[in-house]
């Protein structure tokens, strides 16, 4: 019974951690480190900044999110190391995935318009080592996504700070000029978008399924043509007008995967970025509810989450241990008793006590020391709810000898795997149970529905240092 206390005391200091039964989600993405950039001092920043987080946040797992408001800004690397001073580095390589939502609809080359180009926050900045345009390139470079929102309307000033972002990564440039925009000829100003690309990497189906129905609702989105597109893959599109040359299907959103970037600029193995060109249909009211995480937008917004949940990025995770030592209170007490002998007298006696007390105050030191190179993160199990043989995906930064214990609720442990440090590698790891009880790494009875706790622990290094993470899983 203690034993089983102690694993339910865990489980409440960890947390619990649901998964969802939906049949028609994929198996789900790893929860990595989200950073969203966005700025308070325009119109859409807010609403944007919602609807992302509403929709990333219903993800299971979840992300763990970190936002930053840029303010008014140029470049946002000084706001990160303000906010973030232990986290913030160059390559932004605490972050899997970075989303720049910094679009703003104050700051258009309309004529009625008189701020200029280049002095909103909402410009991707260039020039040095800090500046926006290497910070992404850096992100892209170590395996992470990116996404950033561009718009629409007569050349936004945005626009042409994403186009030059994309053109200074992808191996065929953006050409052509400036988005395409529906409102000048005869498409109409509010179509729907309900056609959405397998490439790459399933982007229709990775997590939710868009082919099943439902469309994604648009107010005066814009594109690039086709024919313009260099050398991104379109994610979907609607036919625009450009205003001088009738109709052209364009693409709203677009990606660009390793094949289709530079690798002088982003390395052999990079991540993956997307950008839309269309920003009403996440964060407008009209278009949809940008607090309601089961709205097709939602959906949408969680598919680009998939696809730049890239396996291979390369992210870094503080850790520390804490060494404590306790000398505990106690009271001593000693009592003596004496009593003497007295011949030919009535009985005396005489008794002497003495109480000494001793008391220890305690001491705590606590002595933070940096682990380099050892952490394991359990990142999923799935599918989740099971029914048979279910996978348990886990990550580590170098190799170690891995004992995976499942308990059920009640705390009792009713199997045990384990993978010799050999077996496993730097980076992502697999380890499949078969859904039976029994003897270590041995098949046995199938058990029964209901929750299991997933309890990993990896040893590594003659020290044999250790680190145990759980998780809570309904089989």
């Amino acid at each position: 019974m203690k034993k089983k206390s102690i694993v339910i005391a865990a489980i409440a200091a960890i947390g619990i951690i649901l998964f969802s039964a939906v049949p028609a989600k994929a198996a789900p993405p790893a929860g990595q480190n989200v950073l969203i950039l966005y700025s308070s001092s325009t119109t859409y920043g807010g609403e944007e900044l919602k609807a992302f987080n509403t929709a990333l946040q219903a993800i299971i797992p979840a992300p763990t999110i970190q936002t930053l408001d840029v303010g008014t800004a140029t470049g946002f690397y000084t706001a990160l190391q303000a906010k973030f001073p232990s986290e913030a580095d160059t390559n932004l390589s605490y972050w899997c995935q970075v989303y720049d939502l910094r679009f703003s609809d104050h700051c258009q080359n309309f004529s009625s318009y008189t701020c200029a180009c280049g002095t909103q926050e909402q410009q991707i900045s260039t020039g040095s080592a800090t500046s926006d345009t290497v910070l992404l390139q850096n992100r892209l470079k170590t395996g992470g996504g990116v996404y950033i929102q561009a718009d629409h309307r007569d050349y936004p000033c945005r626009d042409i700070y994403v186009i030059n972002f994309i053109n200074s990564v992808a191996n065929t440039p953006i050409s052509g000029g400036y988005p395409t925009c529906p409102y000048v000829g005869a498409a109409p100003s509010n179509p729907t978008i309900n056609v959405f690309s397998a490439t790459p990497n399933n982007f229709n189906t990775n997590y939710n399924d868009l082919t099943a129905g439902g469309h994604l609702n648009t107010n005066y989105p814009g594109g690039i043509p086709m024919a313009n597109i260099g050398s991104a893959q379109p994610l979907y599109s609607l036919t625009l007008s450009d205003g001088t040359s009738g109709l052209i299907n364009s693409a709203i959103g677009l990606a660009w995967t390793g094949a289709n970037m530079k690798p002088a600029v982003v390395g052999a193995n990079p991540g993956i970025l997307t950008v839309s060109f269309e920003s009403n249909c996440f964060a407008d009211s009209v278009c949809t509810d940008n607090t309601d995480p089961t709205t097709f937008a939602s959906q949408v917004i969680q598919n680009y989450y998939t696809l730049l949940s890239n396996n291979s990025c390369v992210f870094f995770t503080p850790t520390s241990t804490m060494t404590m030592t306790v000398t505990p209170t106690g009271t001593e007490t000693n009592t003596a008793t004496a009593t003497p002998s007295v011949t030919d007298t009535p009985s005396i006696t005489e008794t002497a006590t003495t109480t000494v007390t001793q008391t220890q105050t305690p001491t705590v030191t606590i002595t933070p020391t940096s682990t380099p190179g050892f952490e394991i993160v359990l990142i999923t199990v799935f599918p989740n709810p099971g029914a048979g043989p279910s996978t348990i995906v886990y990550d580590l930064k170098r190799q170690s000898d891995i004992t995976l214990k499942i308990y059920d609720i009640s705390g009792e442990k009713i199997k045990t795997l384990t993978q010799d440090s050999n077996a496993t590698v730097i980076g992502r790891n697999y380890l499949v149970w078969d859904g039976t009880n029994g003897q270590t790494n041995a098949p046995g009875k199938r058990v029964a529905a209901g929750l299991y706790i997933f309890s990993l622990q990896a040893v590594s290094g003659k020290d044999k240092s250790k680190l145990i993470w759980s998780k809570l899983a309904r089989y």
